[in-house]
């Protein structure tokens, strides 16, 4: 499950996303909630395509996507207790990808059965960090090659002491 959907982000990037960046004109952004809020079309049609994914593979998943629970904000009151469901952010921090700066990803999540995977896919470096339980944190690069993602002992105390 988790290869497909990481093969999956990675190839709606490539389709959609990449082919627009720095490529987009002043009518090509349009805002949700404000200005804040901004969507492209390549939100949309990498919503759709992630969502076209998973519907190929999977009968009945409970589906939310940012840009399509804006549209339909029903979509957020789908079954809490569904055996399976994913969350999809077509392009995460898209102010960025609609001004063309390359910080930005692809975000996805699945629950299944009360239980998280999540990812995120970097379209520019072309790698996908994954966090699953009991797994722990890491990244995967197209090869298959594997990084534990590591938190500085810093940042550990930071969180401590704003916990505090």
């Amino acid at each position: 499950m988790v290869a497909v959907l990481v093969e999956l982000l990675r190839t709606t990037a490539r389709v959609e996303i990449l082919p627009g960046l720095r490529r987009l004109g002043t009518g090509d952004v349009c805002q949700k909630a404000g200005p804040l809020d901004p969507v492209t079309e390549a939100d949309q049609a990498t919503e759709c395509l992630i969502a076209a994914g998973i519907l190929r593979q999977l009968t009945e998943p409970v589906l939310i996507g940012e840009e399509a629970s804006s549209a339909d904000a029903a979509q957020l009151g789908l079954p809490a207790d569904a055996d399976l469901a994913f969350m999809v952010d077509p392009i995460d921090v898209k102010a960025s990808f609609a001004v063309g700066m390359s910080l930005f990803g692809v975000m996805a999540a699945v629950v299944v059965c009360s239980e998280a995977v999540a990812a995120i896919h970097d379209p520019i470096g072309d790698d996908t960090a994954l966090a699953v339980r009991g797994e722990g944190a890491r990244t995967e690069t197209p090869d298959g090659k594997r990084s534990d993602l590591l938190f500085a002992a810093h940042t550990c105390e930071i969180c401590r002491v704003a916990s505090t």
